[in-house]
């Protein structure tokens, strides 16, 4: 239960940062190391909410 409202907070916040940011120019470069640890995050909060359970895992 608390990794959902973990994921919906994350969302919510996302979307205000981008809200708060319309508009704005963005530069910014790609990182793999990042990208890999969010993906590995969200992964564990989606397995942590039960989003995997109808799976066995």
């Amino acid at each position: 239960m608390i990794c959902t409202f973990i994921i919906l907070f994350l969302i919510v916040f996302s979307l205000g940062i981008t809200a708060a940011k319309h508009g704005q120019p963005k530069n910014d470069t790609y990182n793999f190391w990042y990208n890999l640890i969010a993906t590995i995050i969200g992964l564990l909060l989606y397995w942590g909410a039960g989003l995997f359970d109808k799976f066995g895992l």
